[in-house]
């Protein structure tokens, strides 16, 4: 018995998979079955969707249908394009209301088309049944938006509109400097003019003709005319560069909203389309599984890279600030070193020790003192950067920090006893401190060389694993591209 015309998906009906559970309902009792049937489904809360994953089984099992039933229903929903569910994608309808587990959707297809039962087999959905209709609209309206902010080009808006703002701000800023000098040469054209006329220009007659005085006065009134008539276009230039740099302002504003107006737009399209990908039968999807699977894997790689890049990144450089660090303080030392062997040169040693004795021993030992201590101060700092990279980098060379700390020692003695032992002591204790930090230098030098070739490994790494979550993604949005194409064809 076929059913009635009003209950054939035409074009304007709502798909299958939206039906309601009285729609179902509807749709048994035009099938000429009986009203038990009718009510088991409606009490197992059967509709649309569930009525396209229903297996023959759920049917006589779940839904008390008989044989001759289930084979009737069957019939119909094949002749609508709805092929059996395969057994790992057939949840039943009483299951899905009784049990916690949950069950993979069953796939959507498209009813009445010759590919219909094709898609259905391979698990896939048919895109023109798989949406709502508010979802394909409000997509259409997102596309439509994004496409219109696009074609203002609003980022290179932006940019024209930033150098048109500063072209305008030094306008402005030009404009301002004309003015204090001509400010400044009114003022003292006023001054003339006060010198020439008024009671002040009887007292200038002994100097000078009345007529010579006259002609000055006229000469300074003129040029006092002339600068006012600058200054007043001047700032009237100014002033019209001002409301120039407003408008330049508003409009730069005005730009960079839309760049904000369409980065938002984008996103709300972007997570749109995945909420529209979230739906039941599109999780179903072997196809969409496979990619949303394979572009995780992806990302994780890809942030394990990118750590790794961090992590060495900073190793290394903690451990060239540490090499640079111990250069300085050797460079110390040899200057200690020289000043010392300069002042036993010079037969100005340590009073009671050296070949000689006087003032000149004590200045050198300030200074000596104070490279010394500068050394000193490296080396700690040296050893510091060292440690943090030692417990960052596993696997890290061996860096004898107990090195630095003999160095340092031998330094505190040289501090401690320079002014008192003679410049032969000295001299020894500023070559062990040396023969430490080189041997330091030697061995940060080394760790900076392992740090900075595991640092290219990972950069590489990161490199493979953008581009290829970039070509996964690309992969993922051609696949749903394609659907949301089909589906609004």
């Amino acid at each position: 018995m076929h059913r009635p015309a009003a209950m054939r998906p035409a074009k304007g009906d709502a798909p299958l998979n939206s039906w309601s559970i009285e729609q179902v309902a509807s749709w048994l009792a035009s099938l000429g079955l009986p009203a038990e049937v009718q009510e088991s489904f409606r009490r197992n809360a059967v509709d649309g969707g569930d009525l396209i994953g229903l297996s023959d089984e759920d049917l006589v099992s779940e839904l008390g249908c008989t044989a001759l039933q289930a084979r009737k229903i069957r019939h119909q929903l094949t002749q609508l394009g709805v092929a059996p569910p395969p057994a790992s994608r057939a949840p039943s309808a009483a299951a899905s209301a009784t049990s916690d587990a949950p069950s993979a959707p069953p796939a959507t297809v498209a009813l009445g088309t010759p590919a219909a039962a094709a898609a259905a087999a391979a698990g896939e959905p048919d895109p023109r049944l798989a949406f709502q209709p508010a979802d394909l609209q409000r997509y259409q309206q997102l596309k439509a938006k994004v496409a219109e902010l696009q074609g203002l080009q609003p980022a290179a808006k932006v940019s024209q509109a930033t150098s048109h703002l500063e072209s305008v701000q030094r306008a402005l800023v030009r404009a301002q400097q004309q003015l204090p000098p001509l400010q400044e040469a009114l003022e003292v054209e006023h001054k003339h003019i006060q010198k020439y006329s008024g009671e002040k220009m009887s007292l200038t007659k002994v100097f000078t003709t009345k007529k010579h005085q006259e002609t000055k006065l006229a000469e300074a009134q003129a040029q006092a005319e002339s600068l006012s008539k600058q200054i007043a276009a001047a700032e009237a230039a100014v002033a019209a560069h001002q409301v120039e740099l407003k408008e330049a302002r508003l409009q730069l504003a005005a730009w960079q909203d839309k760049v904000s107006e369409l980065s938002a737009t984008q996103r709300e399209l972007e997570q749109h389309v995945v909420g529209m990908f979230s739906a039941p039968a599109w999780r179903a999807s072997a196809r969409q599984c496979e990619l949303s699977d394979r572009l995780k894997v992806l990302e994780g790689q890809a942030a394990e890279a990118a750590r790794g890049v961090g992590t060495y990144g900073r190793g290394a450089q903690l451990l060239g600030e540490s090499n640079q660090l111990l250069a300085e303080a050797v460079q110390g030392l040899q200057q200690t070193q020289m000043m010392t062997m300069m002042d036993m040169g010079m037969g100005i040693g340590r009073p009671g020790f050296g070949p000689g004795f006087g003032g000149g021993g004590l200045m050198f030992d300030f200074f000596e003192i104070q490279i010394i201590q500068r050394s000193n101060d490296a080396i700690s700092v040296a050893a510091n950067k060292a440690m943090e990279a030692t417990s960052l980098l596993p696997g890290l060379p061996q860096i004898d920090t107990r090195v630095l700390e003999a160095a340092k020692m031998g330094i505190f003695q040289n501090i401690l006893f320079g002014g008192l032992g003679s410049d032969m002591i000295e001299m020894m204790m500023i070559q062990r401190s040396m023969r430490d930090v080189q041997t330091m230098v030697q061995q940060v030098g080394e760790a900076r060389t392992w740090a900075q070739s595991n640092l290219a490994v990972y950069q590489h790494k990161n490199s493979e694993a953008q581009a290829a979550v970039a070509a996964k993604r690309g992969e993922l949005e051609s696949f749903r591209n394609a659907a949301l194409q089909a589906a609004l064809a």
